[in-house]
């Protein structure tokens, strides 16, 4: 009894080592079809040419090299379409550079494709996606539109004239391009006001007066980073009209001649 025992336990044994390898092999053969990059890709900000003296900003691997030799190339814009070779990659070894400047306001994102292939031209891999987004930098001056308005005279203070619009190329919903508007022209701000968030432009008091100056010229100012001083200023141009209102009397200004009265 004790012999037979033996005998089951080392057959239950052996079956246990056998699942183990069996197990362990199906590991290892799914990590060799493993696909990866082994740097991932990142933001890359415009302006900044130190990049280029970068060995690398990415790259590229296929796990097919641990056996056999691999051709690696890019292909997109930016690589093998204009910009052309923005964006290089080394054959051998997968590595990724960049050999220019970005900038965000002519192309906010690159979408490459990395290419891995056997020496006789055979694809090794599917193709991967590198998909490169350049950060933005506070480096474009809000533009302001040309804008005309009128108003009557004698208007009261809060009525609304007219609205002035900047625009700012960097990217949107950031504080570069957060605008903030004020008058430039200290003497013209004790007749108009503007909402520095919205660009609308207000009287300020009810003491204009059409006979006395029937138009303005304001200079407005729009600032980015929210108004703050390190912000790009602009100016740009409002005209205002003062429109009239019946607020004068008639007055009779034509001189008669005297005559004498000759009886009959």
């Amino acid at each position: 009894m004790p012999k037979l025992f033996g005998i089951s336990l080392f057959i239950v044994l052996l079956g246990l080592a056998i699942l183990k390898t069996s197990a362990s092999g199906g590991q290892q053969k799914k990590i060799r079809q493993k696909r990866e990059w082994i740097i991932p890709p990142r933001k890359l900000k415009e302006n900044y040419a130190e990049y280029q003296r970068w060995d690398s900003i990415a790259k590229i691997r296929s796990d097919e090299e641990t056996r056999t030799s691999i051709r690696y190339s890019l292909t997109g814009p930016g690589a093998d379409s204009p910009p052309i070779n923005l964006f290089t990659v080394d054959r051998d070894k997968g590595l990724v550079k960049i050999h220019g400047v970005l900038d965000r306001e002519e192309t906010p994102t690159y979408h490459l494709r990395g290419v891995a292939k056997f020496l006789n031209g055979s694809y090794a891999e599917k193709d991967i996606d590198l998909i490169i987004k350049v950060e933005d930098e506070n480096d474009c001056v809000p533009v302001l539109n040309f804008t005309t308005g009128s108003v009557p005279e004698l208007s009261a203070r809060d009525t609304f004239v007219t609205k002035i619009t900047a625009t700012d190329a960097d990217e949107e919903g950031t504080l570069h391009t957060k605008i903030s508007y004020s008058i430039a022209e200290k003497s013209h701000a004790d007749m108009f006001y503007i909402n520095r968030e919205t660009g609308q432009i207000f009287v300020m008091h009810n003491t204009l007066d059409r006979e006395k100056k029937d138009t303005y010229t304001l200079t407005i100012k729009a600032t980015d980073m929210n108004g703050a001083p390190n912000g790009f200023t602009g100016t740009g141009t409002a005209v205002i009209k003062i429109l009239d209102v019946n607020d004068n009397i008639p007055t009779l200004e034509k001189n008669f001649e005297t005559k004498p009265v000759i009886s009959p």
